[in-house]
């Protein structure tokens, strides 16, 4: 009896360990965000990940967010980049060979430089998993495809694991300034489900609303916001019905 204990006990060690130690990519070929935005929940963003491209050498996975409006079911803007990911950290590359980007001061709370970069194979760091409690890291995010964020010494205030759709994942609660109120959380292979999923936003700003209701691969559900899930998904297969694709004409 107690061999058989021994054994179950050394069994379930070997499958815990095995479980907290499997690492989840965020990079995916067919990863799909499904994320409720906009005051009243008028409109859906839709991320997807599909297809590869080399840039100056380095494979990168082309990516798109598409913005739709509850009225119309009319999509009225979209963006294009390229995430790479390579031991636990995700680099991210804008689709514009030159671009803006924003340095804030935030103690100031406010733009104080601009400047651009180009693209080149390395790329900009957007999340790293890495990090353990009170590690800091310099991070970069697109806004909302007109600009780029840059976050200077990034602080990781708090790392934990959660249970998501019956996978551990490590979370990592990221504070970029010294006012509480601006932080973004990392989840492995999900990113961000506090405010937008690809943009490091943390908690919004401007009044904006945004909820992720759904992250997946083309085999699995990562995450469902349980809450949002009915009201989001409705929008998203209705918007799927109402999209036309405009006829050829005739010779």
């Amino acid at each position: 009896m107690k061999r058989i204990s021994f054994i179950i006990a050394m069994f379930a060690l070997c499958v815990g360990s095995a479980w907290t130690q499997k690492y989840h990519p965020f990079v995916e070929e067919g990863k799909e965000w499904v994320v409720l935005c906009g005051n009243g929940f008028i409109h859906l963003r839709i991320y997807t990940m599909k297809g590869d491209t080399v840039i100056n050498g380095t494979t990168w996975k082309k990516s798109r967010c598409n913005y739709y409006q509850r009225t119309d079911y009319c999509e009225y803007g979209s963006y294009s980049c390229f995430f790479r990911e390579k031991d636990g950290r995700t680099y991210y590359l804008p689709a514009y060979d030159s671009i803006q980007c924003y340095l804030y001061d935030y103690d100031l709370n406010k733009i104080v430089d601009r400047f651009y970069v180009k693209q080149d194979s390395v790329g900009f760091l957007f999340m790293d998993m890495n990090l353990e409690e009170g590690d800091t890291c310099n991070t970069w995010s697109m806004w909302h495809g007109k600009g780029m964020h840059y976050y200077p010494k990034s602080t990781a205030y708090k790392v934990e694991w959660g249970e998501y759709n019956g996978h551990l994942r490590k979370k990592i609660s990221m504070s970029n300034m010294k006012n509480a109120n601006k932080r973004m959380t990392w989840v492995e292979g999900i990113a961000s489900f506090n405010g937008y999923p690809w943009e490091n936003d943390g908690d919004l700003e401007w009044g904006d609303v945004a909820h992720l209701v759904l992250c997946r691969t083309p085999n699995e559900i990562l995450y469902k916001d349980d809450e949002y899930y009915d009201e989001g998904m409705e929008f998203y297969e209705n918007l799927k019905l109402s999209i036309r694709v405009p006829q050829r004409e005739e010779n």
